[in-house]
């Protein structure tokens, strides 16, 4: 029919169900959980409207639930899916709640989310993934929620040639995860923070994080391995704690300086570019140890880099920042080698604060000031 109704809940077990819509069909659901999945049952869905009351929509206890070209919108969490038996697959889809979170994956439950759009401005959360799920998420688009993406605990993780944008707090937040993988993925005006990630070592491909508040924030020793990533025009990015890989990685146009570090063991900053930011390029507090090899630093306002900590530096360039390429300060050490400083309205290197380094087959030219203060 083009529209009918349902006061009560729809339980399936030990049963396979299959309901199939014309353009338009809908049920509107006074109740909630409007289908309850149990005992190793099957729901598929396509090419339905659904609406339901307060509460989750769809609850898949012990089951497969499979919904292709649906929309489903709930007046609180839209699909569940808990327990190792539990299978979502959920295809070329809408998807909006309200609540805690839209669509929760918990307790080992398997799914496959694939062209599926959520949109939830009064949600908290737009997907939560916890405790050893194992999830794939390709060609999704989160938009409008206090945080986008939500990963604690999981299992096997793959996120690819997905969006989320205009998250109040956090696009993506990551904790504990050892075995996600993004590829070719895109944040952007986020209000806070695009992505942030406490722990776990997650690798990262071809991200892209735009106009958000902090573009990055990596936390609690945190071991990302982040390749082929830009993270422009918001106020940079944060590393604190951690010990990340970054590796052709463009930080560029942030109002503040491109990346600060803060407490963190060995950070490893590979080819990678530092452009037109509003401060510094890369900002090292004390207490850090910084390799930097095959790096860039031009145009940014302040310094290339600044450092009160330890750093390594080789075969990397600096060229026409604001105010000096390469500045070290307060009793920070290290070793410079192979590098190019030119066409600086201070220095090409200063060296203040009884600073501790070794330069070595470096090439300072054309410095307004003087190539090196000491």
């Amino acid at each position: 029919p083009k529209k009918c109704f349902s006061n009560e809940t729809i339980a399936i077990k030990n049963e396979s169900v299959t309901l199939v819509g014309k353009k338009g069909s809908a049920i509107e659901f006074k109740c909630a959980p409007a289908f309850v999945l149990s005992s190793s049952s099957s729901l598929s869905l396509d090419g339905l409207n659904l609406s339901a009351g307060s509460g989750t929509m769809i609850s898949v206890v012990k089951g497969k639930l499979s919904v292709v070209d649906c929309r489903l919108v709930a007046n609180g969490e839209a699909i569940s899916a808990a327990g190792r038996d539990s299978h979502l697959q959920v295809t070329s889809s809408e998807v909006a709640g309200k609540g805690a979170c839209v669509i929760s994956i918990r307790d080992g439950a398997k799914a496959s989310l694939m062209k599926v759009k959520v949109r939830a401005p009064l949600a908290k959360h737009g997907v939560d993934i916890f405790k050893g799920s194992h999830v794939a998420l390709s060609q999704c688009d989160i938009s409008l929620c206090q945080r986008g993406l939500v990963v604690y605990s999981s299992g096997k993780i793959k996120w690819q040639d997905s969006e989320i944008l205009s998250c109040k707090d956090c696009g993506v937040l990551l904790r504990g995860c050892d075995d996600f993988f993004a590829k070719n993925c895109r944040i952007s005006d986020c209000s806070a923070v695009g992505m942030e990630i406490r722990g776990g070592a997650p690798k990262i491909e071809g991200l892209q994080v735009t106009s958000s508040e902090v573009c990055l924030k990596l936390v609690d020793q945190c071991k990302a391995n982040i390749v082929k990533s830009s993270f422009v025009g918001g106020c940079g990015s944060v590393v604190y704690n951690s010990t990340p890989i970054f590796e052709n990685c463009i930080f560029e146009k942030n109002s503040s300086s491109g990346m600060k570090v803060f407490k963190s063991g060995h950070p490893v900053i590979k080819s990678s570019q530092f452009i037109r930011n509003g401060l510094h390029g890369v900002e090292i507090s004390g207490g850090c140890n910084v390799s930097i090899l095959r790096c860039s630093f031009n145009d940014n306002k302040g310094y290339g880099c600044r450092t009160k900590g330890r750093v390594s530096i080789r075969h990397s360039k600096f060229h026409q920042n604001g105010l000096t390429g390469f500045a070290a300060r307060s009793n920070s050490m290290g070793t410079i080698a192979q590098t190019i400083s030119s066409q600086h309205d201070g220095y090409g290197f200063d060296i203040g604060g009884q600073s501790n380094y070794s330069i070595v087959d470096c090439e300072l030219r054309n410095n307004d000031k003087a190539n090196m203060r000491v």
